[in-house]
């Protein structure tokens, strides 16, 4: 498409010196259809929250053998993390393995429910 070959000449400049993408690159590109770069400042904001949220699970989920109060705060705020990021990631593009960008919608959610999504289901459940 039109928007998939903008992008690729972006990515393929001289001006890039056969680099990776950096997340300033993504500026350069309007992501169709609100779909987040994958180096964009807020999607890798999103991942920094992201670590956190795991780091606090891998934490308080084995203390659940010492039977410790309830915190609702954190289950709630967890579980609206994890499921507002299936939405984020299927809104996600992604790299290639040759740099390009992938934009497509249909590619996306494939290559998704190939992978992570089988993983994350049962963390919101």
């Amino acid at each position: 498409s039109a928007t998939d070959s903008l992008v690729n000449q972006a990515f393929e400049s001289p001006m890039m010196f056969d680099r990776q993408p950096t997340f300033q690159d993504h500026e350069a590109v309007r992501m169709p259809n609100r779909l987040m770069h994958p180096e964009s400042p807020r999607r890798i904001w999103w991942d920094l929250l992201g670590f956190l949220v795991l780091v606090s699970d891998l934490v308080w989920l084995p203390m659940q053998v010492f039977s410790p109060p309830p915190n609702r705060v954190q289950s709630i705020f967890t579980a609206v993390y994890w499921t507002i990021d299936i939405m984020a990631t299927a809104n996600t593009a992604q790299f290639t393995q040759d740099g390009t960008v992938i934009m497509s919608r249909r590619q996306l959610m494939f290559q998704y429910l190939k992978t992570w999504l089988l993983v994350d289901i049962p963390l919101v459940v």
